[in-house]
């Protein structure tokens, strides 16, 4: 098909057919770019694809009748937005030539649903709370008033496994009892045991599983005998502090949230026993953390990927002596501990699955048959930062969501020194202080969660609440009420204080902290593309 909105204004001073003069150039290969390769399954985002012919000298030429291709199937369109995750490529033909591949990675989006739910307490939970009332029930969007024994209430499911908290608080505003709801449950009933469920179920690490390891996990809880201790612990503290027991501030309630830590690391050690290949990452001549990949199709695209756990910036440099800048910066983000599953990590390496995929590199353009350079930059500052961020979400237990762009890191450093301006003195010195060795980077995780802990819930709600009025961000309006919130980001920051030996998130937030140390702060690859392809 001919796809007349392919049909460009000449760039450069060139011009072939329709162009602005020089209509005896002659083609030479034709580019096809595109104003975006990330976007999300919800239809919202669509690329805009562009296609230009090159004449020998390197001029952008106007072309016409140029077909577009998706998965090697005609596309009858220039634009592309859809509602299915995944990676769809993109060239294009004009004539005998084909263009560069665009690889266009779609994320899935959390697809929202809201349903209803009747909430009751069991018989033997209620002789156990005495004569401690509950009066209110409330999920991340919706409360209810508790009567007679139950609520009918509103809550909202990610996707189809994972799992939505119910709160149950008395006249005093203190949650009391935990539940937890899936996709499709239309019944919750309320007792010692949801609560002990809730409280290793609805946690960071839990939360970011797959859904295959997400069932694991649930299935082992039910079958630990630490379940039945945890729950012991939940009795205990409704007995001593029956105003307050899951959030108070003694002896007892530091045991509860030690022992729900505890069977969270439990999970993890036997979901992640039982991990695929795995390679300790150990310095740049043992595996590449910064790298250059081909996507075989012998059209000139060449892919640069990011192994470690920091941002970078990275240059395409070319000319005789690789000094002239080839298009824009671009930003490659951190590799995603929650998709890499970390298992463990030591000051020679980490380990992790070291598979590369496509659709996590980022592509440059074409090159031609040239020598280059990528000269890569480290974002010390923004992925400190983002690492910050995403502990937040996870107190609430929202998934991140967001297609990052440079311009969003700057933002949400500038809503940190709003908000947070103690704790990031904290965080400045920490980029300053290079841990000594595994242990001095499990300290500074430590010490960065605890520092969190040590804000209290309000700043982060207001952090949250602004950072979701902006566009990257704005999926997260309607997601949690300010109550929820309050409750969830206690209940994390309780967690935080306690995970010094035992939490997951000190192991996740360590191994950053020693990337942004220890991973190049600057590095360059060079490279050679010979008939369209690399190396």
């Amino acid at each position: 098909m001919a796809i007349g909105l392919l049909n460009l204004v000449a760039c450069g001073g060139g011009g072939g057919s329709g162009g602005n003069g020089g209509d005896n150039l002659e083609i030479v290969g034709i580019v096809l770019n595109s104003d975006k390769t990330v976007i999300s399954s919800d239809n919202s985002e669509t690329v805009i694809f562009q296609l230009y012919g090159i004449d020998a000298s390197g001029n952008y030429l106007t072309i016409k009748n140029v077909d577009l291709y998706k998965d090697g199937v005609k596309y009858n369109s220039t634009n592309f937005k859809t509602d299915t995750a995944g990676s769809y490529t993109f060239y294009a033909k004009y004539g005998e030539f084909t263009s560069n591949n665009i690889i266009v990675k779609v994320n899935e989006k959390a697809q929202f649903k809201e349903e209803k739910t009747n909430v009751t307490v069991n018989n033997d939970t209620k002789d156990i709370l005495g004569e401690s009332i509950i009066t209110k029930v409330y999920t991340s969007t919706a409360t209810q008033n508790f009567k007679n024994n139950e609520s009918n209430i509103n809550f909202q499911t990610e996707n189809s496994y994972k799992p939505s908290l119910v709160i149950a608080e008395n006249d005093n505003g203190n949650a009391i009892l935990l539940g937890v709801n899936h996709r499709g449950e239309t019944s919750n009933e309320l007792s010692i045991r949801s609560t002990a469920m809730a409280l290793v179920l609805y946690d960071p690490y839990i939360m970011k599983l797959s859904k295959e390891n997400y069932l694991i996990a649930k299935d082992y809880l039910e079958k630990s005998s630490k379940l039945i201790e945890l729950e012991n612990l939940i009795k205990q503290n409704i007995k001593n502090y029956p105003d307050n027991p899951l959030l108070n501030n003694s002896s007892e309630n530091i045991e509860l949230y030690t022992k729900a830590l505890v069977i969270v690391n439990d999970i993890r050690k036997y979901i992640e026993s039982s991990k695929k290949t795995i390679i300790k990452r150990g310095d740049l001549s043992d595996y590449k953390a910064l790298g250059i990949i081909d996507d075989k199709n012998k059209n000139e695209d060449v892919y640069i990927f990011n192994q470690t756990f920091c941002m970078y910036n990275a240059t395409v440099k070319t000319g005789d002596k690789l000094d002239k800048k080839f298009g824009d910066t671009l930003f490659l983000n951190r590799r995603p501990l929650a998709e890499i599953q970390l298992i463990d990590w030591d000051e020679n390496g980490i380990v992790f699955d070291p598979t590369i995929k496509m659709e996590e590199t980022v592509r440059i353009p074409k090159l031609g048959d040239i020598y280059f350079g990528i000269e890569y930059e480290k974002l010390k500052k923004e992925t400190l930062y983002m690492l910050v961020v995403q502990v937040f979400f996870d107190a609430v237990g929202i998934g991140f969501d967001a297609a990052l762009e440079k311009n969003d890191l700057n933002l949400v450093i500038n809503l940190f020194y709003k908000y947070f301006q103690g704790f990031v003195n904290s965080m400045n010195t920490m980029l300053i202080e290079k841990p000594a060795n595994k242990e001095k980077a499990y300290e500074q995780a430590y010490k960065l969660l605890k520092e969190a802990a040590s804000m209290g819930y309000e700043p982060i709600i207001s952090f949250l609440k602004e950072l979701a009025e902006q566009k990257a961000f704005n999926y997260l309006k309607n997601k949690f009420s300010e109550k929820f919130a309050e409750t969830t980001i206690k209940i994390f920051l309780k967690k935080a204080t306690l995970m010094v030996t035992i939490g997951y998130d000190v192991i996740d937030v360590g191994a950053v902290l020693w990337d942004i140390h220890f991973a190049p702060d600057n590095h360059e690859i060079l490279g050679i593309q010979n008939k369209g392809k690399y190396p």
